[in-house]
């Protein structure tokens, strides 16, 4: 069996600790969505809620993501079904990114205790919790985002060299994050560049590039139609695109403030509900934990600031480049990169996935600190090799050999004509094969050191030892 197929087979097999990891979101965000049931509806999500109801979308909201929205209630028949979603989503997600990043057939227990932590401090961390049940599509846009990133480290651990199954994942994730923001193309066309040129110079197939780039335009394209099969309509209510965190997490006046507004009425029964725990014991707890985090000035600072995972993340992905000199894994942080400088030009609250990915690099980090054997994965930077190199070094070596070649047809020429001294002299300065080199191409190195001189081939050196006392013997 390859490398590649012990690889998927590692990667699929599921085992006690993956349950683990799998359970922390599970139990910490389903614990929230229940106190907040149906879940956390701002402004703009009575507005999306709104044009399923009525069947009248418009550019206020990404029409693939209202769409995923409307099939979710169609089925299920409430909108806690899209809490739901978003937490199974993360959870399946970060199960698998935990487990490419742990080798389970080491002794040390390390690498999963770090995930373990991790894991645990993400899931504490009320913002958290609070986006993925938010009915918004920033957050499954912060999903993609961090799917996206570590399919990047995926794509440089096999150097290029991507399967189909690797291929598929990567394109539809390009597609559906270009999907799930109104911006998403923005950055999916810049990190698509960045992967097919990181792709030609690794020296991928052609038929793999081919696929790479052809599918991902594709999904691009199909998910982009949308607008025109649903006759998608430009806003002109700009609903603000509210903060679910920031704008305290209650938002008990939303679906009022959204209503008056359109100068509607609600038309389905799921556009009038709202939290059914309101000031109940359970509610009022969690409710309070959030209050504390967002009222205290250091861990709003720490844990609710994506700028500062930014620069944590930087600082990471520097701790890595000590341990494995692989400058290439800065690539896994260009679709955040490219979201924030857009955030910050446009004024989008959408750069959640900031915190998502510093996450993401930490388990990376732990796995290449504490699994050895997964450290290799991270391939350190190198030339690449092409045919015309492997070329250019065969004439390379050729020259060498030539010149070579005559060295000691010269030698053996004119060692009859030299005393006992010069053949001495001569000896003791014979180059090795390594110091050897075309006069044409560099000049000569400096005088070489003892131990090179003397990097003669044994056979050569008894066959000069041999000519000598022959020549010896002659003069007596």
């Amino acid at each position: 069996m390859n490398s590649n197929a012990t690889e998927s087979n590692r990667i699929l097999k599921f085992n006690y600790r993956d349950l683990m990891i799998f359970l922390v979101p599970i139990i910490i965000f389903l614990l929230y969505l229940f106190v907040y049931n149906p879940g956390v509806l701002t402004v703009s999500s009575y507005s999306q809620l709104h044009q399923i109801a009525t069947g009248e979308f418009t550019t206020a909201h990404p029409i693939f993501h209202t769409l995923i929205e409307m099939l979710l209630i169609k089925i299920f028949g409430t909108p806690l079904s899209i809490g739901a979603f978003q937490i199974l989503v993360f959870a399946l997600m970060w199960t698998a990114i935990c487990k490419y990043n742990r080798d389970d057939s080491s002794q040390s227990s390390n690498g999963f205790v770090a995930q373990f932590a991790i894991t645990l401090v993400l899931c504490l961390i009320p913002i958290n919790a609070v986006y993925s049940i938010t009915l918004s599509s920033y957050v499954l846009f912060a999903y993609s985002i961090m799917c996206l990133c570590f399919l990047i480290k995926v794509m440089l651990d096999k150097k290029g060299q991507l399967d189909t199954k690797t291929i598929i994942l990567m394109a539809l994730t390009i597609g559906i994050m270009s999907g799930l923001n109104n911006y998403g193309i923005v950055i999916a066309i810049p990190t698509l560049i960045a992967v097919a040129y990181y792709l030609l110079k690794r020296g991928a197939s052609e038929d793999a590039f081919v696929k790479f780039i052809g599918l991902a335009i594709l999904c691009i394209f199909l998910i982009a139609s949308l607008n025109f099969v649903y006759d998608v309509q430009t806003d002109k209510l700009k609903i603000p695109a509210d903060d679910a965190f920031e704008n305290n997490i209650n938002l008990k006046g939303a679906q009022n403030q959204f209503f008056s507004t359109i100068n509607a009425e609600p038309e389905q029964e799921y556009e009038k509900i709202s939290s059914v725990n309101t000031k109940q014991g359970s509610y009022a707890i969690i409710d309070s934990y959030v209050d504390t985090w967002q009222e205290n000035p250091i861990l709003e600072v720490l844990f609710n600031n994506p700028l500062i995972y930014m620069i944590l993340s930087v600082i990471l992905l520097g701790l890595i480049y000590v341990r494995t000199e692989s400058d290439e894994l800065f690539l896994v942080y260009l679709p955040p990169f490219i979201n924030t400088v857009i955030a910050l030009l446009t004024g989008q609250p959408n750069i959640y996935s900031n915190m998502l990915v510093f996450f993401l690099i930490a388990v990376i980090c732990a796995g290449v600190y504490f699994n050895p054997s997964l450290k290799n994965n991270v391939s350190k930077r190198s030339q690449t090799i092409t045919p015309q190199k492997i070329q250019i070094r065969q004439q390379e070596v050729s020259a060498e050999n030539h010149v070579e070649d005559n060295y000691y047809s010269d030698l053996e020429s004119k060692i009859e004509e030299l005393s006992l001294e010069d053949i001495n002299k001569m000896l003791n300065e014979t180059p090795s094969k390594e110091t050897i080199k075309p006069k044409q191409e560099k000049p000569q190195k400096p005088k070489e050191t003892v131990e090179q001189k003397q990097t003669m081939p044994e056979g050569d050196s008894d066959l000069i030892d041999q000519i000598l006392k022959e020549i010896e013997m002659g003069k007596k």
